[in-house]
């Protein structure tokens, strides 16, 4: 017969406690701050759920911003070498044989024309719905 285990002493006393919900404010994550203190992430994780600590959220510092289709077309339009031609510098050094190809900057958009068709391409090709097309 083994006695079953007790509970240990106290970890979460007030003082780390303190010490936790200072690292906390200053931006720690919970895993640095369990290792800075020699606490198990799991222990430090329960008293986050029981409201005994609050870790400080992390706003983004640059928010992003999507363009509309107007947007992105009033732009396009005041692109200097044509429609979508708005990278000047890499289509000059393209055209000279100084570079071989630029790559594409995709960037956050409110409305594509037709995003549902592109969507829906994977589901088309893991179905094999487009095998015979």
């Amino acid at each position: 017969y083994v006695p079953p285990r007790r509970r240990g002493p106290a970890v979460l006393t007030a003082e780390v406690l303190r010490l936790a919900q200072a690292l906390f404010d200053g931006g720690e994550t919970i895993p640095r701050v369990a290792a800075e203190l020699g606490i198990k992430i799991d222990t430090l994780s329960k008293a986050v759920r029981a409201g005994r600590l609050h870790v400080a959220v992390v706003k983004e510092s640059c928010p992003l911003v999507s363009s509309t289709k107007s947007e992105r077309s009033a732009r396009d339009s005041e692109a200097p070498m044509g429609v979508a031609a708005s990278n000047v510098p890499a289509r000059v050094a393209a055209s000279v044989g100084g570079l071989n190809g630029v790559a594409p900057r995709f960037q956050s958009a409110v409305d594509v024309p037709r995003g549902g068709g592109l969507f829906a391409l994977p589901a088309l090709l893991a179905v094999g719905l487009l095998e015979g097309a």
